[in-house]
């Protein structure tokens, strides 16, 4: 963007966010909470992942998502 001080940024309910390549997403960032998750994706068969120790605890990609996005302030990164 030429003017990113000009971009409203607003966050609305119903909208969307999805995790398309786990492992990529893992590498830049790491899940430091004690439990032991197992993804299930129907569309991409390679986020099908169980990963980390502690709790098992077993997640669509779409609420694993929801998980680690539930405290991301979009403002931090524009």
């Amino acid at each position: 963007m030429r003017e990113p001080g000009r971009a409203k940024i607003s966050l609305l309910p119903y909208m969307m966010a999805r995790i398309v390549n786990l492992k990529a997403f893992l590498k830049q960032f790491p899940i430091t909470v004690y439990k032991q998750f197992t993804i299930t994706d129907d569309i991409l068969p390679e986020n099908n992942l169980t990963f980390g120790t502690g709790q098992a605890v077993t997640m669509t990609i779409g609420e694993f998502t929801k998980f680690v996005m539930q405290d991301v302030i979009l403002r931090e990164y524009f």
